[in-house]
């Protein structure tokens, strides 16, 4: 089942003059004699945008649509790729928005944000503006069409679209894809901190000022860090955000040679075994102190 809002690039609660709008210039991009490029890619394009035009333009068949799709939402043929490549960015820019972008530059600067979401959800951006007219809205439409995005691949929960929209950022495109599988499948009862987690360490993941949550067994139980990576050091804190440990990054292994997290594990390991060594040494200094004074007592108290 193909996701037609994801095809034209608007919202799901889009209106239909909207929905006619993104139609209208996806049309006139991949009309067959227009389209530089294959032939049989732009006439199937065509029939998809032809097919979801008379689907949401019709009130009966989109409501009908729209309880199919999110009874199907793990099989939707959505074809997103978390790529920005645009299979038509070689052909001549629209004149139109040219314009626009001359007189408002602003415009380009929301087209590229969306762009790095996906090309289909800035070529929807740009048949509103452009058809309807809606230009003093165009940052009120970006942001919806954002959230929209984000909500529709990485779920209902803030923190994992903020992680999916740096996933993107970041071009880690498997592992972005990995979140919009969980997402699906855990719907609302999603364990976020888990998903991220288990994301992490199955992608190697390096993120700068992140906060990777590092368990290990010590003397007493098992304890929680926290490592944060800082550009010219790490830094190591207990579960309540006390600064316990830190390192130098010229002291760490290349990141990318082996698991982030299963580094920092064995650098926290080194630090507590080190810590533990030095208290020993503490005891067993003052164990002797204890002994030369009570040994002291019992020579004085004897004279």
């Amino acid at each position: 089942m193909k996701n037609y809002y994801t095809l034209l690039g608007v919202t799901q609660d889009a209106d239909i003059a909207v929905i006619k709008a993104a139609c209208k210039v996806l049309l006139q991009r991949y009309h067959p004699d227009k389209f530089e490029g294959d032939t049989h890619f732009a006439e199937q394009m065509t029939r998809n945008i032809n097919d979801a035009r008379d689907t949401l333009c019709d009130a009966k068949k989109r409501r009908a649509y729209d309880i199919e799709l999110e009874a199907q939402k793990n099989d939707i043929e959505d074809d997103v790729t978390f790529t920005n490549e645009d299979p038509f960015s070689k052909n001549n820019l629209d004149k139109d928005w040219s314009t626009a972008i001359s007189f408002a530059p602003e415009l380009k600067e929301y087209e590229l944000e969306l762009r790095e979401l996906s090309w289909t959800v800035a070529e929807g951006f740009k048949a509103v503006l452009l058809i309807e007219k809606q230009f003093k809205n165009a940052n009120v439409l970006k942001d919806a069409l954002k959230n929209e995005f984000l909500k529709r691949y990485f779920g209902h929960d803030i923190e994992l679209q903020s992680f999916g929209l740096t996933l993107i950022k970041i071009k880690a495109r498997d592992a972005a894809l990995a979140l919009n599988r969980a997402a699906n499948i855990f719907g609302y009862d999603i364990d976020a901190k888990r998903v991220k987690n288990k994301i992490i360490r199955d992608f190697n993941i390096l993120f700068d000022l992140y906060e990777y949550e590092i368990n290990v067994n010590d003397f007493d139980g098992s304890k929680t860090f926290f490592a944060i990576i800082h550009e010219d050091r790490i830094e190591f804190k207990t579960a309540w955000g006390a600064s316990k440990y830190w390192i130098t990054r010229q002291e760490v292994p290349e990141f990318g040679k082996e698991n982030i997290v299963e580094i920092l594990e064995k650098i926290l390991i080194e630090k507590i075994s080190n810590d533990n060594k030095s208290n020993d040494l503490i005891f067993l200094a003052l164990g002797g102190l204890s002994l030369i004074f009570m040994l002291f007592a019992i020579a004085v108290s004897t004279r």
